[in-house]
């Protein structure tokens, strides 16, 4: 089992219930400064599926709509669900898990109106053009994210991330993190 995706995963959960879009946006942040880190698909998606939880708790006419409750519960009892597949080491079975949070997640679309509109499509994209901004290269960036090349070369491109100096990781820090990820 990794208990550091069991934690993180427990500390999107909390956060998710208080509605706390900030706690998931930094959960985002290490859990993609792992991914990076170990070139690991899994982190990529816990951070992707953190940001869109991040964004769907900063938009207030979704947290007072009278949906908001039941749809609030079904997310948070499949983070459970996560959670608890981590406990008992099914690694395949969290992978489905996180499959079934984007579904949950993209039902907003549905009973929201179309406010969250391709939220997973452009968190992939921020997710990608974060971790290269870390460090990988763009087919890496796109490949850890799921994000689609011409997609982040035009979002990299508007953003001008690539005027910005890289936060890339050196490889003693790389290795560190690694270390405790695996510990």
């Amino acid at each position: 089992m990794s208990y550091k995706q069991l934690e993180m995963m427990e500390e999107i959960s909390a956060s998710f219930n208080n509605e706390d879009s900030f706690g998931l946006k930094e959960a985002s942040n290490r859990a993609l400064g792992l991914a990076v880190a170990g070139f690991d698909k899994t982190y990529a998606k816990i951070a992707i599926a953190a940001y869109v939880l991040s964004k769907i708790t900063s938009k207030e006419h979704i947290l007072k709509n009278p949906l908001w409750h039941d749809v609030k519960n079904t997310i948070l009892k499949a983070l459970e669900d996560a959670a608890e597949i981590l406990r008992k080491n099914k690694a395949k079975k969290f992978e489905k898990k996180l499959g079934e949070i984007e579904e949950d997640t993209r039902e907003i679309d549905k009973k929201f109106g179309n406010y969250l509109k391709n939220t997973w499509d452009k968190a992939k994209i921020k997710i990608a053009s974060s971790a290269y901004a870390q460090g990988l290269s763009l087919s890496q960036a796109t490949e850890i994210a799921g994000a689609d090349k011409a997609d982040l070369q035009n979002y990299i491109g508007f953003t001008k991330i690539h005027d910005e100096g890289k936060t890339s990781s050196s490889m003693k820090h790389r290795m560190k993190i690694l270390r405790e990820v695996f510990a």
